[in-house]
């Protein structure tokens, strides 16, 4: 942002600058005319300020342009910015729910505080050998753990348990 700014204001100044120039420009060319000099010199100079002015003009014209732009990109920002803040407190909401949701169905399904720990790492699809040393416990404990807690649920295995999590939250499945 800042970077834009100093660029309009370089614009704007660069404007100003040639601006200046032409009206001096202009100024030194009645001065020259009253003192009777050569048409073809005062034709030159008076060329030279006229692409100075038009040239004035095309930078301010530009530099407008430009900070409509800058104008309209910070609104633009400022409406994403406070989009992502609804998204992200609602999407906050709707995380701490489902969370809620799978702890009282582990609760249900009366897994022990290790067991639920297991449980959600298993959903977060890590493998036997990564649960244990996040645990710090043997591969073969997480293993044993993830049977208990199949049985408990009455499901076969690990992609069934995430499906009965994922399912609702896919919602229907539109088949041809």
């Amino acid at each position: 942002m800042e970077n834009s700014q100093e660029t309009t204001l370089a614009g704007k100044g660069s404007a100003l600058i040639i601006m200046m120039f032409s009206l001096l420009s202009m100024a030194d060319i009645v001065r020259e005319f009253r003192g009777g000099e050569s048409l073809d010199h005062l034709a030159l100079e008076l060329a030279v300020s006229l692409v100075a002015f038009i040239w004035f003009f095309y930078l301010w014209y530009r530099w407008r342009q430009i900070s409509g732009d800058l104008r309209s990109s910070r609104h633009k920002i400022q409406s994403l910015n406070e989009e992502n803040l609804h998204w992200r407190s609602e999407n906050q909401r709707l995380i701490a729910g489902l969370s809620q949701s799978i702890d009282d169905q582990m609760t249900k399904w009366k897994l022990s505080p290790a067991e639920k720990d297991v449980t959600l790492l298993l959903l977060k699809g890590l493998s036997f050998k990564e649960i244990a040393e996040i645990r710090g416990t043997s591969e073969k404990t997480t293993r044993q753990q993830s049977t208990t807690i199949y049985q408990k649920s009455s499901l076969p295995g690990r992609a069934e348990l995430s499906a009965f999590f994922l399912e609702d939250l896919l919602g229907p499945r539109n088949l041809p």
